[in-house]
Order: structure tokens, then sequence, then C-alpha cells
């Protein structure tokens, strides 16, 4: 009964900034998160940048907020890609889970490895159940209507209008970065509302950049 009522978790060995990890692959999640005793075990430290620029309110799967500390830019490597891909980790307090599985994988990191992946490379289950999630959630992809180039700074956050046309029929869904997004620019997770009435409409995405300067 018990085998039936709990299911395996969904881990990985992974890499970050060269340090070796147990993270959990969670599809339902749209950031990746460390734990901040994993974080202050990191030699050399990352620096940590502060979120208050962007108003991020985080909620857990019971509702409640989310605590978070900060957050800082590494380097996750995984077993079945080569090198390893950059992206931006919140860093929150340390839970009893964390002190064995310090790192979550969000939809941020599974869509960069989707992205990067080989074609006939052969993932692990608990990624290829990841990458199957993902997919299925997709809506469609929103395009800039801008007819001149944008430039953004650097860690600087900024809204562009988009055009989306959706594939299926619903009334709210979160922007975030596609598997071709630049690792130097991100996508602020926000909740969108649709108009059910309608294939094509415009979306409101907020960006954020990491390092160089960039043009959009």
């Amino acid at each position: 009964m018990f085998e039936r009522l709990v299911g395996v978790a969904n881990e990985s060995a992974i890499t970050v900034s060269g340090h070796p990890a147990t993270a959990l692959v969670d599809s339902g999640s749209m950031v990746t998160t460390m734990s901040e005793e994993f974080y202050t075990g990191l030699e050399p430290r990352p620096p940590l940048h502060t979120l208050e620029e962007f108003n991020l309110q985080l909620h857990g799967a019971d509702g409640n907020n989310l605590p978070y500390i900060g957050y800082v830019e590494v380097s996750i490597g995984t077993r079945f890609m080569d090198g390893e891909l950059d992206v931006p980790v919140l860093v929150v307090p340390t839970t009893d889970y964390g002190l064995d599985v310090p790192v979550v994988i969000g939809t941020n990191m599974i869509g960069l490895c989707m992205a990067n992946c080989d074609t006939d490379t052969l993932v692990p289950e608990e990624w290829s159940t990841a990458f199957v999630s993902v997919r299925s959630g997709y809506i469609g992809d929103v395009k800039s209507t801008n007819q001149k180039t944008i430039e953004v700074k650097p860690r600087e956050t900024i809204t562009v209008s988009g055009f989306t046309r959706k594939v299926r029929n619903t009334d709210t869904a979160v922007t975030e970065s596609s598997e071709r997004a630049s690792s130097r620019i991100g996508v602020c997770p926000r909740v969108v509302t649709l108009r059910t009435s309608c294939r094509s409409q415009r979306i409101p995405v907020r960006y954020i950049t990491y390092q160089r300067r960039l043009c959009a």
C-alpha cells in the first residue's frame, strides 16, 4: 500500500559551478532554487543579488509565500549534456529535505536543457518525465510587435508587448522563457489573463538581463 501511496522522488545528480549535488527535477516549479546552506558552501561563492527591483512574489503549492534570500548566477551541469548552462537560481532557507537535496530544478532550467539537448541523447527518466510535462503545458509563443531594436542594459527589467496565437483554448497562462531563449536573458514568470473568445491577442512580457548588454 505504501508503494502505491507514495511515488519515487524525481531526483537527479547535477553539478552547480562544478560542485556535485542532488536535485529535485520539478516541472511544477517555475524557478530553480538552492538551499542557503548549499550556497554558503560554494567556493568561490557567487555574489548574492537582491530581487527587490523585480517585485517578485513566489507561492508554493499550498498557496503560502515562498521565502527567498536573493538570487545568484551559477552554471548547472547534468549527466546527459556536455558542459554547463548559466542559470539564475533563487537562494532559499534550508529545509530538512534540502539538507540532502539542496537544489530544485524548475521549468526555467528544464526548458534550457530541452533546447540544448541533442535529439539522439539518451535522457534519464527523471528528466524525460519533466520534458514531457513541460511540453504538455505549452500554449503558444509570444513574438514582439516592436519594429525597432530594443536595447536592454545589464541587470535591467523591461516589459515588451508581444503577440501570440494560442494552440489551445484557456483563460490564463504563465509567461516564461522558451526553449530557444538565450541563457543571458530571462522572462519573469507572470500570470496573464487571456480572452477565451480570441485565438490571437497581445501579451505583456517582462524581461530581465543577467550579464552583458543585449539587443532584442
